[in-house]
C-alpha cells in the first residue's frame, strides 16, 4: 500500500514477488503485477514495475495495460513502458500500442 503525504491511501500494489532495497527504499515488483488507485480509479497490469522512492515514481520498461472505468465502460490502453506518480494521476505512456479513445486518458 502507498500513502500520500496526508496519510491517505493512494494505491495498492499486488505482485507474485517483490524485492526492496533497504538502502534507498526502492522496490521491484515481479509477476502478475496489479496496481490499483482508488483516487483515480485506474488499474495498471504488467509483469514488472519499479518503485523509485527518490523520484516517487512508478516505472516500467515492459508491456503494461492501463484500465479505467468510465460510466460502465472500460478504457484500455497498452504501451511498452510507463511512468507515473503513486496514485496513477500523472502518467506517461511510452511506445503506445493501439489507439487511445478520446476522453479516456
Amino acid at each position: 500500500e502507498f500513502y500520500n503525504n496526508s496519510n491517505i491511501l493512494s494505491s495498492i500494489l499486488y505482485a507474485d514477488s517483490a524485492q526492496i532495497s533497504n538502502r534507498y527504499n526502492n522496490m521491484i515488483a515481479k509477476g502478475h503485477v496489479v496496481i490499483y488507485s482508488p483516487e483515480t480509479d485506474l488499474m495498471l497490469l504488467g509483469d514488472q514495475v519499479l518503485w523509485d522512492n527518490n523520484a516517487k515514481r512508478i516505472l516500467s520498461e515492459d508491456d503494461v495495460t492501463i484500465i479505467k472505468i468510465i460510466d460502465d465502460s472500460q478504457c484500455i490502453q497498452q504501451s511498452h513502458g510507463f511512468e507515473s506518480d503513486m496514485n496513477l494521476s500523472n502518467y506517461i505512456f511510452y511506445d503506445i500500442k493501439g489507439k487511445i479513445n478520446e476522453g479516456c486518458f
